[in-house]
């Protein structure tokens, strides 16, 4: 008795399939019933049956864990107040200041707001994302030094605070990724 099944389906349990042509002109693949059936399989048969329904449980446990340990969910946040008149001083120093990162061979990238409105206004906020705590001390670890004066933006600061979020992907609404 032929019935029409899906290749990979005939593949896998072992059925011999050959293309033929549908009542409508379309290519249906006809497979001749195997012998045993798939919940009757026994030696290899069974053995493949039971290795795919462990891999598949196997995966479907570890998936969910791996991605509720999403490895890079840090984000670097400092906020900088510049002192007053010191405003175009301060950007161009900053500008230098990435590049002295560079040279220390810091590879993250950074985004620079400036706060237009609100208690915050005239503040800077200098921002990365995406990283790992791994990645936090190594970048901590390589501009440790002090840069050169005209590297350096600290002398520009009134006042700085610098904070590390985790993204919290149970809690939000969108998708970084």
């Amino acid at each position: 008795m032929a019935s029409v099944r899906p290749a990979f389906f005939c593949a896998w349990r072992g059925g011999k399939s050959k293309p033929a042509s549908g009542g409508d002109g379309e290519q249906a693949l006809l497979t001749q019933k195997p012998t045993n059936g798939l919940w009757s399989a026994k030696g290899t048969e069974q053995m493949t049956l039971r290795t795919t329904a462990w891999i598949l449980l196997s995966i479907s446990f570890f998936v969910p864990w791996a991605r509720a340990q999403r490895a890079a969910d840090v984000a670097y946040i400092e906020m900088v107040r510049v002192k007053p008149g010191s405003e175009q001083t301060f950007e161009t120093t900053l500008k230098r200041h990435w590049g002295w990162h560079e040279k220390m061979g810091e590879k993250w990238a950074y985004f620079v707001w400036s706060v237009d409105t609100g208690k915050n206004e005239g503040a800077y906020h200098i921002t990365s994302f995406g990283h790992t705590w791994k990645e936090v001390d190594e970048s901590n670890a390589l501009v440790a030094g002090t840069p050169g004066p005209e590297e350096n933006p600290e002398p520009h600061h009134q006042s700085m605070e610098e904070s590390y979020y985790r993204y919290r992907p149970d809690l939000s609404t969108g998708g970084l990724r």
